[in-house]
């Protein structure tokens, strides 16, 4: 039953999906904006999947975005895929994940794909009240208040980031040197072959046909991936500066994000055998340590019940803080991550310790280089 019509002109997505929330509903609530369709199910009020048919939604890019594949692997990974299979299944096959970091990576997409819904300005949402039960679709149980908390930092730092490459005398360029245009989505690509000589924000959208919010996604990522270079004016510092902090805010939580990855493996290693407890009390004892030698970056911050970093609460310290924490927050992370190493390493029953550090050091890497 429609139960819900909404121009996007007049009521925010977030407004809508917080009333549904409130109001513990079940159903299917689907974005229409130009081509753009995307949806989002609810069950009991709860956001339990989401779909987009826009490419940059697609799980290759987001988990480029994350960090967690070069756009090289991505290109490899998109060239091993057979019709027939998923593409999640070609990452963990051909080695490039591992399952549950490929599982964390699809809860980062439908993530993704719900703050980007709660982003657009224009368009139509209708939400059809039922019981829901797509067909091939797993599951994934949100705290949907949390997510939505978390969809505002992300269209906070997404718009800061957007108004300074929109400013007047901002200048983007492809990068010198072979742009390896092969290794790209069609979106990527197609924003990266508009970039003949140099040319301003609008003039992107005006010469690929994409939305603002497409565009701005799409450089960002090809920013990270150095594809690009933007080049703002000297003489507009502020802009210079948001854009740097919010870039930072950005690889911040790409790291904490990255570090937790390595501690539920870790965790998930030593969990099953004896002495679990134990261990426990002395990684926190550990963090405590770590936690007197960094008070302002870490300083009182519990970890959860499982070890993991309480990534909401460090990024809203940084934020608030009056110095500048960056460089202790990740000092301390690596030094909590080189203390369960430790631990992996020396402890009786695990056989086989290297076999574990090789398999997370990518996101070891990604959490303190």
């Amino acid at each position: 039953m429609l139960a819900l019509w909404i121009d996007l002109a007049c009521v925010r997505a977030a407004e809508a999906l917080e009333w549904l929330h409130s109001g513990r509903k079940s159903g299917f609530l689907r974005l229409a904006y130009r081509d753009h369709r995307k949806a989002v199910y609810l069950r009991e009020g709860e956001v339990v999947f989401a779909s987009s048919n826009q490419r940059i939604d697609r799980l290759g890019p987001c988990l480029a975005r994350q960090g967690v594949l070069s756009l090289d692997e991505l290109h490899a990974a998109n060239r091993d895929v057979r019709p027939d299979e998923r593409f999640g299944k070609t990452l963990v096959t051909r080695g490039y994940l591992e399952p549950r970091h490929l599982w964390d990576g699809i809860r980062g997409q439908l993530e993704e794909i719900v703050w980007s819904i709660t982003a657009y300005r224009d368009g139509v949402l209708a939400f059809w009240e039922g019981e829901v039960s797509p067909d091939n679709l797993v599951r994934i149980d949100f705290d949907t208040r949390g997510l939505l908390a978390r969809g505002a930092e992300w269209r906070r730092a997404l718009d800061e980031w957007s108004e300074g490459i929109r400013a007047s005398g901002v200048r983007i360029r492809a990068a010198e040197g072979d742009p390896a245009t092969g290794v790209l989505e069609s979106v990527e690509a197609h924003v990266l072959d508009s970039l003949a000589g140099e040319a301003g924000f609008e003039d992107v959208c005006r010469r690929t046909g994409l939305d603002p919010l497409t565009v701005a996604r799409t450089l960002h990522l090809l920013e990270d991936a150095r594809l690009v270079e933007i080049e703002r004016p000297e003489e507009d510092p502020e802009s210079t500066l948001r854009a740097h902090h919010v870039a930072r805010a950005e690889e911040t939580h790409r790291r904490l994000v990255a570090a937790n990855q390595c501690i539920e493996a870790m965790m998930g290693s030593l969990g099953p055998l004896a002495g679990h407890p134990e261990l426990a009390s002395r990684a926190r004892a550990a963090f405590e340590d770590i936690a007197a030698r960094f008070p302002g970056a870490v300083g009182h911050v519990a970890l959860s019940e499982d070890l993991l970093l309480p990534v909401d609460d460090l990024e809203k310290r940084l934020r608030e803080a009056d110095a500048d924490l960056w460089s202790d927050v990740l000092d301390a992370v690596g030094a909590l991550l080189e203390y369960l190493e430790f631990e992996v390493v020396n402890h009786p029953g695990l056989d086989d310790p290297e076999t574990l550090l090789r398999a997370i050091r990518p996101f070891r890497e990604l959490a303190t280089r």
